[in-house]
C-alpha cells in the first residue's frame, strides 16, 4: 500500500500552519487598530464637522492634536535623558594605580622644574653681579693707568711742570702813540693814490 504524501506533513506543514497563524494575528491586530481609532474619535465628535462647523474648530481640542503633543513630550523627555551625563564607570584597580604613578612622576618633574626655575634666577642675579664687578675692575684699571701715567710725567718732566712766565708788558709813551698815529696817517694817504679804480 503506497502512503500518499499530504502538504500538512513535514516541513512544508508547518511552514503552512506559521502562514495561517501569522495571517490571523496580523488581521486581528488590524481589527484592535480600527477599533481603537473608532474609541478615540466617536461618531458624536464627527457629526458637527458633518453638519457643519457651528462653532469654529480648534486644533487644539483634537483629540490627535493632544496625543501628538503627549508624544513630543515623551521624546523631548527621552532627548534630554540621553543629552544628560552619564555617570562615569568606576575605573578598574590597574587603572587607578596607573593613574596614581603618573601622578607621583608627575609631581616629581615639577619640583625638578621648579629647583632648576631656582637656580636659573640665582644664575642671573649672579650673572648681572658679575657685570658689574667687571665693569668696577675697568673702572680701577682706567684710573690706575691715568695715575699711574700722570705720576710718570710728573717724575720725568719737572722742569717742563712750572708755568711759563709771561713777560710784563709795558705802557707805550705818548712819544710812541704820536709816531705810531702819524704813520697811520701816511698809510692811509698812500692807500688812495695806489687804487687805479
Amino acid at each position: 500500500m503506497s502512503v500518499e504524501s499530504s502538504p500538512l506533513q513535514g516541513p512544508l506543514g508547518y511552514l503552512l500552519v506559521g502562514e495561517i497563524v501569522g495571517v490571523v494575528s496580523l488581521s486581528w491586530v488590524c481589527v484592535g487598530m480600527f477599533l481603537r481609532r473608532l474609541r478615540a474619535t466617536p461618531e458624536d465628535s464627527l457629526m458637527p464637522v458633518l453638519e457643519g462647523p457651528s462653532e469654529p474648530l480648534r486644533v487644539e481640542d483634537h483629540p490627535e492634536y493632544q496625543s501628538l503633543l503627549k508624544k513630543v513630550g515623551e521624546l523631548e523627555a527621552q532627548l534630554q535623558a540621553k543629552v544628560e551625563p552619564q555617570p562615569a564607570s568606576e575605573p578598574a584597580a590597574g587603572e587607578v594605580e596607573k593613574l596614581q604613578k603618573t601622578i607621583s612622576y608627575l609631581e616629581n618633574k615639577l619640583l625638578e622644574y621648579e629647583i632648576v626655575q631656582e637656580e636659573i634666577a640665582t644664575l642671573g642675579e649672579l650673572k648681572k653681579e658679575n657685570e658689574k664687578l667687571k665693569a668696577d675692575l675697568l673702572e680701577l684699571k682706567s684710573h690706575q693707568l691715568k695715575t699711574s701715567t700722570e705720576a710718570v710725567i710728573e717724575e720725568k718732566f719737572t722742569e717742563f711742570s712750572e708755568k711759563a712766565v709771561e713777560p710784563e708788558r709795558k705802557e707805550p709813551s705818548p712819544g710812541e702813540i704820536e709816531n705810531l698815529l702819524t704813520d697811520i696817517e701816511k698809510l692811509a694817504q698812500e692807500a688812495p693814490k695806489k687804487d687805479p679804480t
